[in-house]
């Protein structure tokens, strides 16, 4: 499956953090759905109504774009 997406802005972000707290799921699948490219909206939505759970997946890779890494550590010095 190959679906493009833009750069996810910080506004996009900004809505999914106040939104992700009454329904995550609500706000992962908007915030994939605000950063799609247009023309692939209607082939990732029949792709979200199969897998429920791809817009979870998706999020952490435009997280990623953000700089939001599941590799990074940190120590207290």
């Amino acid at each position: 499956m190959k679906i493009l997406f833009r750069k996810p802005t910080m506004a996009s972000y900004d809505r999914f953090v106040k939104t992700s707290a009454n329904s995550p799921t609500k706000a992962t699948r908007a915030f994939v759905i605000d950063n799609i490219v247009p023309e692939q909206l209607d082939a990732l939505a029949d792709d979200i109504e199969e897998y429920p759970a791809i817009s979870m997946s998706l999020t952490d890779k435009l997280f990623a774009l953000l700089g939001l890494s599941k590799d990074i550590s940190v120590k207290k010095l």
